[in-house]
């Protein structure tokens, strides 16, 4: 999937402030929204409006800042339902994404 700009940004805080207190940047797929507070941020990731194929596996997220690390708050996906249950063994990996290697085939 190619990077997907922001075509929506709000600030919040004090007109004089140099800094806003919280930014959100709304992008056009759904209700998805990332919100930046300082280092931390918050995504809500909207799928619902995704055509998705079939057996269509859901991998994960990957964001990218200035070269600086983020704690996330939070993240949320919305639109689940239209991801389908395969039936049989799962894998899963927790990790750092630069750690990440997948699993050799057999």
């Amino acid at each position: 999937m190619p990077y997907a700009s922001s075509p929506r940004v709000e600030t919040y805080g004090a007109p004089s402030q140099e800094e806003p207190d919280a930014v959100i940047e709304r992008f056009g797929l759904g209700e998805t929204s990332v919100v930046h507070d300082g280092d931390r941020i918050a995504v809500l990731l909207d799928i619902s409006a995704l055509a998705l194929p079939p057996l269509c596996q859901f991998g994960g997220v990957k964001t990218s800042t200035d070269g600086h690390q983020l704690n996330y708050e939070a993240f949320e996906l919305v639109g689940i339902e239209k991801l389908q249950v395969v039936h049989g063994p799962i894998i899963v990996q927790v990790c750092r994404f630069k750690d990440y290697a997948p699993p050799a085939r057999e």
